[in-house]
């Protein structure tokens, strides 16, 4: 929605929203107003604090040591994930700065038969501190396209369709190296595939999406709520017949 200017920004306090992309975020937004006093009035005369990040100011960032400008939104992520984020553990000594100048190395080098993911992580095993074998190598590149993808293509709720997507098509550059390529491609975006899903969950079915997203019911137990008050007999069959579903799916 941020994206689509459909909102002017997203409040989080979670930092990951730069890698996938948001174009606007309040960060450590701090309020001001009557402890106890919930009237509307309170609401409206409440003010504030917050630091605004914006995706387009990114790339103005630029020193000596530390450089954003000409990243595009792919570099930025692969930096974001390079440093270490929630779904991938930076490698040792590879930090915000280590990883800005090895992703920009690896990106703007022209003429090379390898991938940008390729020499970025050749680069990566280089800078790093001690030695990585080859398991601790085929471990940080799983983990690390795993991440990429969970940042690229989230499943998101489309509020125009009222369904579940992925967001962005494939990246050309990174579509040249093979392991992301055979999860992500303009076959599997947006159309159910096990592999995918495993990475960044299921794209559930239209009118089960619109239970989810209004609270009907609980993605994480798949309890209805209030089933036997106000909610109807339509829910509890939509639910059947999904589980059903996958029931059939998995042979149980």
């Amino acid at each position: 929605m941020n994206n689509q200017s459909l909102i002017d920004y997203v409040i989080s306090e979670d930092s990951d929203l730069i890698p996938y992309g948001c174009n606007a975020c309040l960060y450590k937004l701090k309020t001001f107003m009557t402890i106890g006093d919930e009237s509307d009035e309170a609401y409206q005369n409440c003010r504030g604090t917050a630091i605004l990040l914006r995706k387009q100011d990114l790339t103005a960032v630029t020193s000596t040591s530390f450089n954003l400008y000409g990243f595009t939104d792919v570099m930025i992520t692969c930096m974001c994930i390079a440093s270490g984020c929630d779904y991938a553990k930076s490698l040792k000594g590879i930090g915000l700065v280590s990883a800005n100048s090895a992703v920009r190395e690896a990106f703007e080098t022209k003429k090379s038969p390898m991938s940008p993911l390729e020499i970025l992580f050749g680069i990566l095993f280089h800078k790093c501190h001690g030695k990585v074998n080859d398991d601790e190598k085929g471990s940080y590149t799983v983990s690390f396209i795993e991440a990429l993808i969970c940042f690229r293509h989230p499943v998101v709720f489309d509020g125009s369709a009222c369904v579940f997507s992925n967001i962005n098509s494939p990246d050309e550059q990174l579509m040249e190296f093979a392991p992301y390529a055979e999860i992500v491609n303009s076959h599997n975006i947006g159309h159910s595939n096990k592999r995918l899903e495993s990475i960044v969950g299921e794209l559930y079915p239209k009118e089960l999406c619109s239970y989810v997203v209004q609270g009907v019911i609980d993605p994480k137990t798949w309890e209805i709520r209030n089933k036997n008050d106000d909610n109807p007999q339509r829910v509890q069959d939509c639910l059947q017949e999904w589980i059903h579903g996958k029931d059939i799916e998995s042979g149980n």
